[in-house]
């Protein structure tokens, strides 16, 4: 091989080489982190059932950095200012953004599971949450609807009176 063509060949491997580094992302990308800020919306309804508060809210999760950043879990920390009541509820479900369902599509409350926000973008989602209940309160809940499911069916004809509730059911 004549010294000529070496100095061909060299122009060409530099050039295909930068040509395939130039598709790859800059490596400072893969260092980068999100930085998610949260926004909660100014009303927040409380809720209480069978003795379990819960809370729905508002929550936008703005991501300013370039990367994309994963929302494993959405905490909601709760106390009162003259008493050391604390409690956390933990985000259990969510609904998608209203611009994101279709016009004729239903609605529905989605588990809540990891949330990806890409980068330089906004998750915008209506956020259920509440705490689980523990295995004696369900046993008590259990306990007080099945007697009321006896007391309603031991009462019930069919095309007779309203079926009333004994007062001790309620206690």
């Amino acid at each position: 091989m004549s010294a000529d063509k070496k100095y061909v060949i060299w122009p060409i491997v530099i050039s295909l080489c930068a040509v395939l580094l130039s598709q790859i992302k800059p490596l400072y990308v893969y260092f980068e982190s999100p930085k998610v800020d949260v926004l909660v919306g100014k009303n927040v309804n409380f809720y209480e059932g069978w003795g379990n508060l819960g809370a729905n809210l508002f929550i936008q999760l703005v991501n300013t950095g370039d990367a994309s950043g994963t929302v494993e879990k959405i905490d909601v920390f709760i106390s009162a200012k003259d008493s050391d009541y604390a409690h956390i509820l933990t985000g259990q479900s969510y609904y998608l953004q209203p611009e994101s369902v279709g016009q004729n599509d239903v609605v529905s409350q989605i588990p809540f599971s990891y949330v990806t926000v890409n980068g330089n973008s906004v998750w915008t989602g209506f956020v259920n949450a509440y705490a689980d209940f523990s295995k004696s309160k369900q046993k008590k809940i259990q306990d007080f609807t099945q007697s009321v499911d006896e007391d309603i069916n031991l009462k019930w004809k069919p095309n007779g009176p309203p079926v009333t509730i004994e007062d001790d059911l309620l206690d």
